[in-house]
């Protein structure tokens, strides 16, 4: 995780201008997650908190991210937008929450554009699920590998050796990232590029 740390430190700046061409689906997918006022709602890998001003403003939000720059960016942008936030420096992967159940954990996962970029993407999307409470909502929105097949071509998996380097993997499937999670997908939505995002809202079982 040191490297990815260092890379995103290293791409804060100018985060928000990599990220634009994604503003439309983010906020589709921050929609479509169905966050309610009032509700405790966590984000996973926040970056520079693009997310933020599509959630209710009643709502609790606690932000994690391993780049201290980039928590410092989305300080500056809650700032901003006059949003009180609780911004935790935290592995995806080993997210230091109890797991949700009865009044506690969370009501509202969001886990945009992170899943396809940490090492263990499976780990990421477990950690997401159980700190949310029972009936709770995760939200998965990243670019994800289509079709059945369970290993990428070799055009791809070639391609994804740089990309994994400096960016994200790109033959990561969502089915098997939740595949073994209690979760039931209620929204499966492409949103970006031609569908090589999409949006899946997920309700914890």
């Amino acid at each position: 995780m040191a490297w990815t740390s260092f890379r995103y430190s290293l791409y804060a700046p100018f985060y928000d201008l990599l990220a634009w061409p994604l503003g439309a689906a983010r906020r589709r997918a921050v929609t479509q997650a169905g966050i309610r006022p009032g509700d405790h709602v966590l984000i996973v890998g926040c970056g520079t908190g693009l997310d933020l001003a599509h959630i209710p403003p009643s709502c609790r939000v606690t932000a994690t991210d391993l780049s201290v720059r980039m928590l410092e960016s989305m300080r500056r942008r809650a700032r901003a937008l006059g949003r009180d936030v609780t911004l935790l420096r935290m592995d995806a992967e080993k997210l230091d929450f109890p797991s949700g159940s009865g009044e506690t954990g969370f009501d509202v996962v969001l886990l945009h554009l992170v899943a396809a970029v940490v090492p263990d993407g499976r780990a990421c999307v477990h950690e997401a699920v159980r700190v949310l409470k029972p009936g709770g909502t995760l939200s998965l929105f990243d670019k994800f590998r289509p079709g059945s097949r369970t290993r990428p071509g070799l055009l791809r998996r070639i391609l994804n050796i740089p990309a994994r380097f400096f960016f994200s993997d790109i033959n990561r499937r969502a089915e098997d990232l939740i595949g073994q999670e209690p979760v039931t997908v209620i929204r499966d939505q492409p949103v970006a590029f031609g569908g090589i995002f999409r949006a899946l809202t997920c309700i914890r079982t």
